[in-house]
């Protein structure tokens, strides 16, 4: 447990390594596809796993998924904006172990979605797998997908418990998020603070 007390009582790009986004069908399904994703990493060769939200009420519900699994790795939930690079820095590891980051959402804003890769991923002293998970019930993902890319994989039968793994999901997502950065008429870095992805999309996106 020294290295959680490192971790999070106390900052060159390293090897990260970013997965293609997990995409689910609800929220239900994306929180135990998360919870298979934290005893999938327990079996690998992480030395810890990090669970990150970007909103409050996401690292709620976090904490209940990590809480409820057994790992002899270290789990911990944690907020994305508490990472930083002094915290990387002070990390006890060697450039031969691996971190595994599973984020539970993306931030409707890259640039701050990508704080986590570039303040905190990018300076860790040791190589890092990254794993993105969405539900198509997410704010942002009906920014493109809606309802009707949902009713489409029931159709052709999809289960609710299955993922959707594709570069080109992925790249809708990116551009969903540069189009709301674009729209954004905030000079904030993040928008107006919200405790959740739907909070934060009441206060940040104009209805039309």
């Amino acid at each position: 447990m020294q290295f959680l007390k490192k971790l999070f009582g106390s900052s060159g790009p390293k090897n990260v390594t970013i997965e293609i986004d997990s995409v689910w069908q609800t929220d239900q399904a994306k929180r135990q596809g998360i919870g298979k994703e934290i005893q999938r990493a327990d079996q690998s060769d992480a030395v810890a796993i990090l669970v990150i939200a970007h909103f409050a009420d996401s690292l709620r519900w976090v904490q209940e998924v990590t809480e409820s699994i057994s790992c002899q790795t270290p789990v911990m939930a944690v907020l994305a904006d508490q990472l930083s690079a002094s915290i990387a820095s002070g990390l006890d590891v060697t450039h031969s172990d691996i971190i595994e980051l599973i984020i539970a959402e993306r931030h409707p804003l890259p640039r701050v979605d990508g704080k986590v890769l570039n303040d905190f991923a990018a300076v860790l002293p040791c190589r890092c797998r990254v794993t993105y998970h969405h539900s198509l019930e997410e704010p942002l993902m009906r920014q493109f997908a809606g309802d009707n890319l949902s009713r489409m994989l029931e159709m052709l039968g999809m289960q609710p418990d299955e993922k959707i793994e594709s570069s080109m999901v992925t790249r809708a997502i990116r551009n969903a998020q540069k189009r709301l950065a674009s729209a954004l008429s905030s000079n904030s870095h993040s928008g107006l603070k919200a405790d959740s992805m739907e909070e934060w999309f009441q206060k940040n996106v104009s209805k039309k």
